[in-house]
């Protein structure tokens, strides 16, 4: 039964970051931070659920990676007009909706990829192997 409860929550919260995405003012960097946040819960399920072990690693890894998006995300955001937010946006322009009577399923896929947040990934990776 558990299994029907999770994937009904990831259609909400894929649903609910759809429309915060169509929302305008809305920025990427807090969105991306969202949805990339997921894969803590994945980690916690993993844990609680399965009793999987050394995840404590795993989320000191996640957590810096996404500090690594987010810095820099945020150094991009600070510097517009230079080199560091040069980048390249793709995914669907439009949202894809598979309307089944009872259940709507919204579909999108944006992803915008900056030298700031490809260097604070690879500055994220590399604190964590100092750690």
């Amino acid at each position: 039964y558990w299994i029907w409860l999770v994937s009904i929550m990831i259609v909400v919260a894929d649903r609910a970051l759809f429309w915060a995405n169509g929302m305008e003012g809305s920025k990427i960097t807090i969105m991306t931070l969202l949805k990339q946040s997921g894969c803590i819960v994945t980690i916690l399920a993993g844990r609680f659920l399965f009793g999987e072990k050394n995840t404590g690693h795993k989320l000191l890894c996640a957590a810096v990676i996404l500090a690594g998006i987010v810095i820099g995300g945020f150094i991009g955001s600070l510097f517009p007009s230079t080199w560091l937010n040069y980048g390249q946006s793709f995914g669907l322009s439009q949202p894809l909706v598979l309307d089944l009577g009872i259940l709507s399923v919204t579909f999108a896929l944006s992803i915008k990829i900056t030298i700031a947040s490809i260097l604070g990934i690879a500055l994220a990776i590399i604190i964590y192997r100092m750690i």
